[in-house]
């Protein structure tokens, strides 16, 4: 409930203020969207950003950071010293590493909020300063798609599930996390493959990918929780077939779509990404000109099979789903 009245209030605002767009003319907003530029989850967030920036009147700059820890941090300060009114930040570096660079920023006047992955140690601190959240219930999202998997695929206590996962990437590690204790809460047992060390290196990340699945591993199901696009094309250029395993994946792309269709993949959780990108300006809009509060929304509740698919294939290719 408190999740669909935040929605409705945002939808509100967004409409009461669309007619008065010159309060937002001139506004400067930094937006961290994650991956690299021809990441398709980052530029949905990206695109999902700048339609708000175009929509609200806004000045925006996009941060690509190929979704390295460091890199954010380094990015946070970047934005901080080029006086923006408004900061959007990921939390994958998480609460202790950022809180430093929020403090600065909010001496210096500048908001900030955040997005794709929380840190809810700084949004209790600063919420009545603007800091919200919009994006995924970054430990639940790995209990609700492992929880799917079990339901779908009729997982039992004798079923050999491979996870593969960032679990030691300090607040993103926990969807990972959430994977493997809701399986191991059914007594499933699991094989697990780490790619902390690996995720923000493509080449690294594929090439390792590459080999856990060229072996092939005597799994039943996989629960991917890496970059999804690298994961299917290892899978692909792999000895692997879609007849060998069950395979559930995060988040939706061009590459998501076709391997639901053709069987390499069998159930996708979607988060998204366009609605984090397009309220993070938003919430920063109406913190600065508003004195809004932080707003927390989760936006992962979609999950997407071969059936469903079809549903949303055009607003998939106009990097909108």
């Amino acid at each position: 409930m408190l999740r669909l009245i935040s929605v409705l209030l945002c939808s509100l605002l967004l409409f009461t203020c669309s007619s008065e767009t010159k309060h937002f003319q001139g506004t400067k907003i930094a937006i961290m969207a994650g991956g690299s530029q021809d990441n398709f989850f980052a530029k949905v967030i990206g695109k999902g950003a700048s339609d708000a920036a175009k929509d609200l009147g806004v000045d925006l700059q996009l941060y690509w950071s190929s979704w390295n820890t460091e890199t954010m941090q380094i990015q946070f300060k970047e934005a901080i010293d080029s006086h923006p009114d408004g900061i959007a930040v990921m939390g994958h570096p998480g609460s202790q590493k950022m809180a430093p660079f929020v403090a600065e920023a909010l001496r210096k006047g500048i908001l900030v909020t955040s997005l794709n992955v929380d840190m809810p140690e700084l949004e209790a601190q600063y919420q009545s300063d603007g800091f919200g959240y919009i994006g995924q219930d970054v430990n639940m999202s790995g209990h609700r798609l492992a929880s799917q998997a079990i339901t779908r695929f009729h997982i039992g206590s004798k079923t050999l599930v491979g996870v593969i996962g960032v679990k030691n990437i300090p607040r993103r590690g926990q969807r990972t996390l959430g994977i493997l204790d809701e399986l191991m809460a059914k007594g499933i047992h699991v094989e697990y493959v780490d790619c902390s060390s690996e995720s923000a290196n493509v080449p690294a990340l594929y090439e390792k990918l590459k080999g856990v699945l060229s072996r092939p591993p005597n799994w039943k199901v996989i629960i991917d929780d890496v970059n999804t696009d690298v994961f299917i094309q290892a899978y692909s250029d792999s000895n692997s077939t879609p007849d060998q395993f069950k395979c559930a994946v995060f988040d939706m792309s061009p590459n998501v779509m076709s391997a639901l269709k053709n069987g390499i993949v069998d159930l996708a959780l979607d988060q998204q990404p366009y609605i984090q990108g397009y309220f993070a300006v938003l919430q920063l809009c109406l913190s600065k000109y508003y004195a809004i509060s932080g707003l927390h929304i989760y936006t992962d509740a979609s999950f997407l099979e071969k059936e469903s698919i079809s549903n949303i294939e055009e607003l998939v290719k106009a990097g909108i789903r």
